[in-house]
């Protein structure tokens, strides 16, 4: 999986990516090109690689030429096929080599040793003739002799004695591009490493840019409980205080086995899956992570099933596709993937009592696969033996509230929870929303005979 692929799967993860300062587009080309790390030695030379960083930047000495890089790949690959490059072309080549060789000297300079940068002088020797380096390029006189005697000729010449002579002057020129690009195809392989080590000093350094202007922690690799103090999700959290409102982060550990989570609608549920999500993803694609501390195994994939409407573009409902997805996850499981599943109400279309069924099974798979996963809920009578955890939600909370001051009264921390029944405080938040008093009296009666 690259991060690209990452980004239309994960919720939120294409803003925290978004964050990054790149200046190049083969910066850019190369962080959507991301693999997944998926061993803690890799994940852990990563972010030693960025930390290496975080002192220098934000580096203007070596951001201002590395924002002139264009994505030059195309080029390098008609040069190492053996076409003939256009002047446009040798253009390319010339800026790119003279750039390389300011970003790398500027790097150097600052003791920068994460990322090999090789200078490209004989290729600036090449398409620099008269030494000036100068990033433009002409075919000049000097590279033929016999250019020179026609393009002086012509000089002399009407243009109708000129005529005869300008297929001749092109074909000459052609014959200079020609023996230019033979000379280059000698550095073809140099100039594609020279993008490559460009790029990755391009996207390492935005990397270490957005751990010093954010503070988000540098996650430690661990190997067998996930843990996290302060986590947030960098989205929603920006949402919140563009309204003026804070983001509350939690804290949470989980190891091996289903740990079920449980907590009134409105109580965070969904955004607590989908910060795991975001923050996993950074981690295996070696960022510094959204929370004050983190210890983080890493797995072979992330399963997700986050689902929440109708697949219209296959016409199935909600329902079909939850199935869909969770086949998926536990073919998956079964065929032997470490991954962290994050699951978000499964079974929350159908009706309470196969609902419950679904999860009790999702659960007991999931127990018996010793999964890493996390499941909410809004279902009692899960059997299962398993971990559960528990949203605060209105714990304590009296009186009536608007919308707005409800949501701030919400405690979105974990306790541990040792009842099957979930909290039922869908009658109270009706209530402190001003609900009308009869239809409150009637639900409540309901419940009581429930």
């Amino acid at each position: 999986m690259t991060l690209k692929e990452a980004i239309e799967e994960i919720d939120g993860l294409r803003y925290a990516v978004d964050r990054l300062k790149i200046q190049s587009g083969a910066g850019r080309r190369l962080l959507l090109d991301s693999p997944y790390l998926t061993t803690g030695e890799e994940i852990h030379a990563e972010l030693d690689r960025v930390e290496a960083l975080i002192p220098l930047a934000p580096w203007p000495e070596v951001t201002s030429p590395t924002s002139r890089v264009k994505d030059i790949r195309g080029t390098i690959h008609r040069l190492a096929t053996g076409a003939t490059l256009d002047d446009i072309e040798l253009f390319e080549i010339k800026t790119f080599a003279l750039l390389a060789g300011e970003i790398a000297v500027a790097a150097r300079a600052a003791g920068v040793t994460v990322v090999q940068l090789p200078l490209l002088e004989e290729v600036v020797e090449i398409l620099d003739p008269e030494g000036n380096r100068l990033p433009r390029f002409y075919l000049h006189d000097n590279y033929s002799p016999e250019l020179a005697r026609l393009r002086a000729l012509l000089k002399t010449l009407s243009p109708e004695e000129a005529s005869s002579l300008f297929a001749e002057r092109e074909a000459e020129e052609e014959r200079v591009r020609a023996s230019l690009a033979e000379r280059l195809r000698a550095h073809h392989r140099a100039l594609a490493e020279a993008l490559v080590a460009v790029a990755r000093l391009d996207v390492l350094l935005a990397k270490a840019r957005l751990a010093r202007e954010t503070g988000e922690c540098r996650p430690l690799v661990a190997n067998t409980v996930t843990r996290y103090e302060g986590l947030f999700h960098p989205r929603v959290r920006e949402a919140l205080h563009a309204r003026g409102r804070e983001f509350q982060p939690v804290d949470i550990a989980f190891d091996r086995g289903p740990c079920l989570i449980t907590g009134a609608n409105m109580g965070g549920k969904t955004v607590l899956l989908k910060s795991l999500a975001v923050a996993q993803a950074l981690f295996q694609f070696g960022f510094h992570v959204p929370a004050a501390r983190a210890e983080i195994v890493p797995v072979e994939g992330l399963l997700l099933s986050l689902y929440d409407g109708q697949d219209e573009a296959r016409g199935i409902s909600s329902f079909a596709s939850e199935m869909l997805q969770l086949d998926r996850v536990v073919r998956e499981i079964k065929g032997g993937k470490e991954a962290l599943v994050l699951m978000d109400e499964p079974a929350r279309g159908t009706n309470p009592t196969e609902g419950v069924a679904i999860v009790n099974a999702i659960t007991d798979l999931f127990a018996c696969y010793r999964t890493r996963s996390l499941i909410t809920t809004h279902y009692s009578g899960v059997r299962v033996p398993c971990r559960k955890l528990r949203i605060k939600g209105l714990d304590g909370q009296t009186g009536n509230f608007a919308p707005r001051d409800l949501s701030e009264r919400m405690d979105y921390s974990l306790v541990e929870e040792e009842r099957e029944r979930v909290p039922r405080e869908a009658t109270r938040v009706a209530e402190m929303l001003g609900v009308d008093a009869e239809i409150i009296e009637k639900i409540k009666q309901y419940v009581s005979h429930e």
